[in-house]
């Protein structure tokens, strides 16, 4: 029974992730890199030559969200089933927004 929640879990996990690499991909704000990754959501935002991934992280955490980043990417990882395609968009958005801003 355990497997099969697991399995479950992961299924659900590699889909959110392969609809999220759709959306991102799509959005010109951002440069989507390791777009072949079947759990992660890497990104880096356009538009600015220099970010400061420090700062982003504490501006996007004044506004609740808790977001990684790597040396000079965001990453993701769908895990909650219930951040769907709509909290992704309002996500990117916020990251943008402070990024432009704060960065």
């Amino acid at each position: 029974v355990r497997e099969a929640v697991v399995s479950t879990q992961s299924t659900g996990v590699y889909d959110r992730a392969a609809d999220f690499h759709k959306i991102l991909a799509g959005d010109e704000r951002f440069n989507h890199i390791y777009a072949d990754s079947p759990s992660h959501i890497c990104f880096r935002v356009r538009g600015k030559e220099e970010i400061n991934y420090e700062r982003a992280v504490e501006g996007l955490r004044r506004r609740g969200l808790y977001i990684e980043y790597y040396i000079d990417f965001f990453r993701l990882v769908p895990v909650n089933e219930s951040f769907g395609e709509e909290q992704l968009r309002d996500v990117l958005d916020e990251i943008y927004d402070v990024v432009m801003k704060e960065c």
